[in-house]
């Protein structure tokens, strides 16, 4: 994945998060800029800027070829189990704290994960995220993109924290 394409992925993630973020709290967030460190910051119309680290949730590395249009193999017809996505989220939080933990930023951050499962939605994960251990004083909140749901009522965000 090239850096161009990455950043574009981070873009459509912020833009999903906050019509959905804005939509829960009613809030009215927009993007202010894309960064490194955190990889953007949002502000509302008080002012209020917060900074929001994106990252992406592969069942496998192939996922992420799918999604960019470049896989050669048809990994649809494999398996897949909830368990292993969810010890592969625990491993995202794990990293993701702990390089949040070295940012120099003052202001409060989000963390936005966005699942790419082409299998899983809300409701699979509804049940099993509280499980997951967080370090509290690194994200003022976690959320989780998931995949939208034909069915009206569940989730397309979950908030982790």
């Amino acid at each position: 994945m090239t850096q161009n394409e990455k950043r574009l992925m981070e873009i459509a993630a912020i833009q999903i998060f906050l019509q959905h973020y804005n939509q829960i709290n009613g809030s009215d967030y927009s993007l202010l800029r894309m960064q490194e460190r955190p990889d953007a910051l949002i502000t509302n119309s008080q002012g209020v800027i917060l900074g929001i680290e994106v990252t992406h949730l592969f069942y496998e590395p192939y996922e992420a070829k799918m999604l960019l249009g470049r896989s050669e193999d048809d990994y649809l017809h494999t398996t897949q189990y909830m368990e292993h996505l969810i010890a592969e989220l625990q491993r995202i939080l794990d990293r993701k704290m702990e390089k949040g933990a070295t940012y120099e930023f003052e202001m409060p951050m989000i963390l936005v994960i966005r699942s790419a499962s082409p299998v899983f939605f809300g409701e699979d994960f509804l049940y099993r995220v509280q499980d997951l251990r967080i370090k509290p004083e690194i994200f003022k909140e976690i959320w989780l993109l998931v995949r939208e749901n034909e069915n009206p009522g569940w989730p397309n965000m979950i908030q982790i924290r």
